[in-house]
């Protein structure tokens, strides 16, 4: 995720909305403005204060010289820089105008993987009686993915603070790349072995979807953004959904709405319809090979092993949990929207699609096992090298699916700001060459919030989008 950060914006820009605290009788007996400068300083110095209290948040990346060694984390001290102040947004509108400003200014994760905005107060945000403060936590996928950024937030509005970073390291030098470079034919020839394995596999494959043909959201992402969100409840969305007595989770009830809306948008309810939904991977670190005549295949895989950006492991290894995990623990899938069944049969359908698709990162033969190490000790070099062709790729004419949707659960709403509680969060996952629309579904307590982003230079027409998942989800 490092490397691809230097060739386009695939930060993570975590949106909380929070109202602002009661006005006691002093501060109105001194007729002091609630939202004023006083208020914004106090506010600011209390997110720094927790962010000093947060480890992860005092490091940044130190690349190797021509990208031979991986990179490493270095310590990095929390300046005023990372605090930025957004003045004009006093209404929701502006407020959103300028977050969608934000989506295409990319951090610097060599300087910090991570900064704090500041707008408001504005008026007539969704759910709020007054006027909101609007933080948005903007951080590097080199830092955490989704679950980690959300973990790291929580930290700064109040929750309890994640375990500590990898160990500060040095910047790795001259030394570090030779080492580098002596490895790479080990890793190639490791990689090489390992991928062919994995392509002969330990059983029948099942197919997955057919590519599908790409469609108006499929277009190359501009420098400008829209964003749009929706703020509902659990069991609105729910009912939305056919109101099913089994209670579908929050991410299946809504690819269940969202299939009628882009059938309508794109003119097609063909069970061929689908979106890439961004899935988390299993914890459980599959098993090593389970045959003894793959023996030099491990040792040879094992004396190369991957030392990309990670987040430290506090607690002791097991068989089923490695030292350390990655700090982007996810993929997408493939899963199909069955716009032609009605409500009941549909939730189903995209239920079971999801679990596959879960049941299938939990696959623990050899295949499995020699498909994840084939990727983890991959050359560095040969890392940065993908990436920086990937990011001057042209159009597909085919795709995985018409959108992405990004579904994170935030945990319980029971974060603060200067004593301000948080009405809701929301979060725009990064457009691409490919996707020139996605669709971020973010849970607090029993909020839910839709977020669209788009380019509305290729989707100029994204406010019909908006107005059909409205009245998709109205009660």
């Amino acid at each position: 995720m490092f490397w691809r950060s230097r060739h386009r914006v695939n930060d993570q820009f975590l949106l909380y909305c929070f109202s602002l605290r009661p006005t006691s009788l002093v501060e109105r007996s001194r007729d002091q403005t609630p939202g004023g400068a006083g208020d914004r300083r106090r506010v600011l110095d209390s997110l720094r204060r927790r962010a000093e209290a947060v480890d992860e948040l005092h490091l940044r990346v130190a690349p190797a010289p021509a990208d031979l060694a991986f990179p490493r984390w270095c310590p990095a001290p929390i300046d005023d820089d990372a605090f930025v102040v957004h003045d004009g947004a006093d209404t929701w509108d502006r407020c959103r105008a300028q977050v969608a400003g934000l989506l295409t200014e990319g951090l610097e994760a060599t300087v910090r993987p991570w900064r704090l905005h500041l707008l408001g107060p504005s008026t007539g945000a969704p759910c709020a009686d007054g006027p909101v403060w609007v933080v948005v936590f903007q951080v590097s996928h080199a830092l955490a993915d989704g679950r980690g950024a959300s973990a790291l937030a929580r930290a700064l509005f109040g929750g309890s603070v994640p375990p500590g970073a990898v160990p500060a390291a040095r910047p790795p030098g001259v030394l570090a790349a030779v080492g580098g470079a002596l490895q790479v034919p080990v890793r190639v020839a490791a990689g090489l072995g390992l991928g062919l394995l994995s392509w002969s596999g330990d059983g029948p494959r099942t197919a997955g979807p057919d590519p599908l043909p790409a469609s108006v959201f499929n277009r190359p992402a501009g420098p400008r953004r829209r964003i749009d969100v929706i703020v509902t409840d659990v069991d609105t969305l729910r009912a939305a959904a056919g109101g099913d007595a089994r209670r579908p989770a929050v991410t299946v009830a809504f690819l269940s709405v969202l299939a009628d809306v882009l059938s309508e948008c794109l003119g097609d309810a063909a069970p061929e319809l689908a979106v890439e939904l961004t899935v988390g991977h299993s914890l459980a670190a599959g098993p090593g090979p389970p045959d003894r005549r793959w023996g030099s295949l491990r040792w040879l895989s094992e004396r190369s092993p991957s030392t990309e950006l990670r987040s430290h492991e506090s607690k002791p290894p097991t068989k089923k949990r490695s030292v350390s995990q990655p700090r982007n623990d996810f993929h997408n899938v493939t899963i199909r929207l069955r716009a032609d069944l009605e409500f009941p049969e549909r939730v189903a359908a995209v239920a079971a699609e999801i679990a596959d698709a879960r049941a299938g990162d939990r696959r623990s033969g050899l295949a499995a096992w020699a498909q994840r190490r084939a990727a983890e000790i991959t050359p560095p070099v040969l890392r940065a090298l993908a990436a920086r062709l990937s990011a001057t790729g042209e159009a597909p004419s085919y795709v995985a699916g018409a959108t992405v949707v990004s579904s994170v659960n935030r945990g319980p709403a029971d974060l603060t700001l200067d004593g301000g509680e948080v009405l809701f969060t929301a979060g725009f996952p990064a457009l691409s060459a490919a996707h020139a629309m996605t669709i971020g579904l973010h849970g607090l307590g029993s909020t839910v919030t839709i977020s669209v982003t788009s380019d509305p230079d290729a989707v100029p027409d994204a406010a019909s989008v908006i107005d059909l998942l409205t009245k998709a989800i109205s009660p």
